[in-house]
């Protein structure tokens, strides 16, 4: 299945309306037709945003796996708001985190899921940069 399929079905099978999912990402409801429709493909840091709003791995959304659940690990930082009203969340195995992005997790994990989605991704382009 396609990228746009698998949206799509994903969509369908929790009720979520474009405009939902609009409101909780910050993502235009037209985008989100688009890349349902299969016309547009998201950018990396939109498709991490669709992954923890839908609470599924990057995997499952490109059709590489069909079990939609992200790895889980023991050593996990929960990303999840307070005041949330759903049940996503946002899980990062920690074994590769230093203290400092580790410190960083905690204290974003209050802001808006796009934005928690921003920064996590800035943070891997860092560590790219790093190496």
């Amino acid at each position: 299945m396609s990228f746009s399929q698998i949206l799509d079905a994903t969509m369908k099978s929790r009720n979520i309306t474009n405009y939902q999912m609009s409101k909780e990402t910050g993502i235009s409801d037209s985008l989100i037709s688009y890349w349902r429709k299969g016309e547009r493909s998201p950018k990396m840091d939109n498709l991490l945003t669709v992954a923890n709003f839908l609470g599924v791995s990057l995997d499952y959304l490109a059709g590489r796996t069909t079990n939609p659940e992200p790895e889980k690990s023991a050593n996990v930082v929960n990303f999840s708001s307070k005041g949330d009203n759903n049940t996503n969340t946002v899980a990062v195995n920690t074994e590769t985190f230093d203290k400092d992005t580790l410190e960083i997790a905690r204290m974003i994990k209050d802001l808006p899921l796009m934005e928690r989605s921003k920064i996590v991704v800035m943070i891997g382009k860092l560590k790219e940069q790093e190496v």
